[in-house]
């Protein structure tokens, strides 16, 4: 599990971890199991009882966060909009799993142009395609876009980096685990 592997990756480097997601999912249970801190929070649709859980959870808990890494599209969402109405909400972080192609709405343009600080894709493929705006409809995308293989090994050059944007504590979170993975290039 990606999400898992990253968490305690992140943790074995220093950094303090929290993963948020629906107790039903099989990443809470696994991070539970593996003595990864996790908080269960219904984020299953984008729908206002969820963004208000979140909401209330950021309220509670944003300050101690330095960056929320989101995992899906329902993630980036809820902590996009739940960001907007919190003052000084921890900035997102938005990785990209599967190599479906984004939306062109306005809304999805949103989420990756504005709402989120940084991007991460899991296929070079999916970067490039991201950096060319061919699916966001931004050039600039690219400056704000890395690449980190499926089963990453936390290291080098990509390591420092995510490690400047958080430098405390990291929460993520996955709402769905789907079948659509982006082959490794």
């Amino acid at each position: 599990m990606r999400v898992l592997a990253e968490s305690i990756g992140l943790i074995e480097r220093g950094h303090r971890v929290t993963i948020v997601t629906a107790a039903r999912h099989r990443l809470h249970q696994e991070a539970r199991r593996q003595g990864v801190p996790v908080v269960d929070l219904p984020l299953h649709r984008k729908r206002l009882p969820d963004l208000m859980a979140l909401r209330r959870w950021l309220a509670a808990h944003g300050e101690g966060i330095d960056i929320m890494n989101t995992h899906s599209s329902t993630d980036a969402w809820l902590t996009a909009v739940a960001g907007l109405t919190l003052r000084g909400a921890p900035p997102a972080i938005r990785t990209r799993h599967v190599s479906s192609p984004v939306s062109r709405r306005w809304g999805s343009r949103w989420i990756y142009q504005r709402a989120v600080r940084h991007l991460v894709t899991t296929g070079e493929a999916l970067r490039q395609t991201l950096h060319a705006g061919t699916e966001t409809g931004r050039q600039s995308a690219r400056l704000m876009a890395e690449f980190a293989l499926t089963g990453i090994e936390l290291a080098g050059e990509f390591s420092a980096r995510f490690a400047q944007v958080a430098s405390g504590l990291l929460a993520g979170m996955a709402d769905a685990l789907q079948q659509r993975k982006t082959p490794d290039k």
